[in-house]
């Protein structure tokens, strides 16, 4: 079985979200452990999205889909 290699692109607006996301609650929880699991839960959930791009929703745009991490949608 030959699989494709998928690739995984951050947009600048991603980007500022996902700091902003760790950001919040690195204050308001005064700990850096939740933000790390979030990071740890994101970049999972990315991972199988690279092996089982299936596994995401399908959205109105066929080159685009959703992937649900706990409360977070990745998109």
């Amino acid at each position: 079985m030959v699989r494709r290699t998928r690739i995984i692109v951050w947009t600048s607006f991603a980007r500022v979200s996902r700091t902003s996301i760790f950001s919040y609650w690195n204050k308001r929880n005064k700990s850096k452990t939740y933000s790390k699991k979030l990071n740890i839960l994101f970049q999972e959930s990315l991972m199988q999205l690279t092996v089982f791009p299936e596994s995401s929703i399908k959205s109105n745009n066929q080159n685009i889909r959703l992937k649900i991490a706990s409360h977070f949608e990745i998109i």
